[in-house]
């Protein structure tokens, strides 16, 4: 009779299986990804439009990284990402949110079981499933203080950014027209937020960082601060909309407004703008930025070679997903 292990490794196969037969697969990635995005939206702020749902950054949060486990399969996706977001939302049904709700189970167990076979769990069978525990209190302890350990180290804010909701509000009434000077402020002041009051540290020396990623320490830290200027403009402008979006008059004006919430909350991205913008706010050479920004984006057709695959034998975490210039911008999705 075969032990729990072998049993769990049984159906972890039967799950490969399933996951790799799922019929999102023959779905376009925008849908898919912004199902996934707008769904850890709504566990960072509560929801759209009533805040009333309970908040849970961890929620959201692992819903995003989890997807690295799951990445291997976007290939088989179609390409296209329709007129616009809700365009690209319209052929999500039940059976859609069935298989990403599998999906995303699938991904935490990928996260689980490698940790089995390193025996950081015990397993035992039970009439519902598995039950997986730590082999031992001292070993708990061990794992707590490991946890403790890897969270003091890793790159967190001294305070909160800042949050300019009415330049943003200006921004979304005169869309797709943006203000020059407000665009540059909003960038330029969250970038120097980020450059001033990240901490972290440092597990590479300069060297072995820059031989490691083809790239200095301190343009990475300079794009990246750049990047996170970016993601909170984009967050902005989607509560800027959402805002703008309960106080409109008309039915067709407050559609449309939400309709912005969407797209700047799962925003599409044209991977040549993004490089030039965070170029410019960073002020780092384009070239570099374009290294930099391409450890965090995906291709599709070269998946084995996308993000930190380029350097490491590492997860890549997706955080966005641009379109590049063979992508239809122009196809529709529905009938």
């Amino acid at each position: 009779m075969p032990d729990a292990f072998e049993e769990l490794e049984k159906f972890e196969k039967c799950s490969d299986a399933a996951i790799a037969k799922l019929s999102l697969w023959q779905q376009p990635i925008r849908s898919i990804l912004s199902l996934i995005y707008l769904s850890a939206d709504g566990q960072y702020v509560g929801k759209r439009f009533n805040r009333k749902a309970p908040r849970d950054d961890e929620v959201g949060t692992a819903m995003i990284t989890r997807m690295s486990y799951v990445m291997s399969f976007f290939n088989k996706c179609s390409r296209l990402i329709g007129a616009d977001v809700d365009d690209a939302l319209s052929i999500v049904d039940k059976g859609f949110q069935a298989d990403v709700e599998q999906l995303l189970g699938y991904a935490h167990f990928c996260e689980i079981m490698p940790l089995v076979r390193r025996g950081f769990f015990s397993v035992e069978r039970r009439t519902s499933g598995f039950l997986l525990q730590h082999p031992n209190d001292d070993f708990v302890r061990h794992e707590e203080n490991d946890i403790l350990m890897s969270e003091m180290v890793l790159p967190h804010d001294l305070m909160p950014p800042p949050y300019p909701i009415e330049r943003c509000e200006r921004m979304v009434k005169t869309w797709p027209k943006i203000p020059a000077d407000d665009l540059i402020n909003v960038l330029k002041e969250a970038h120097d937020h980020y450059m001033e009051n990240v901490f972290e540290l440092p597990l590479l020396s300069e060297d072995a960082f820059e031989e490691s990623f083809e790239f200095a320490r301190g343009d990475f830290i300079r794009i990246r601060a750049a990047l996170m200027a970016y993601a909170d403009f984009c967050l902005g402008m989607a509560d800027a909309a959402e805002l703008l979006s309960a106080r409109a008059f008309t039915r067709p004006r407050r559609t449309a407004l939400q309709r912005e919430v969407r797209e700047w909350a799962s925003p599409l991205l044209n991977r040549n703008h993004l490089i030039g913008v965070t170029a410019g706010v960073a002020g780092v050479d384009p070239s570099v930025a374009e290294r930099i920004v391409n450890v965090f984006t995906l291709d599709l057709d070269q998946l084995d070679k996308s993000g930190v695959n380029r350097h490491l034998s590492a997860d890549f975490h997706a955080t966005s997903h641009l379109a590049g210039p063979s992508v239809d911008q122009h196809a529709r999705l529905t009938p």
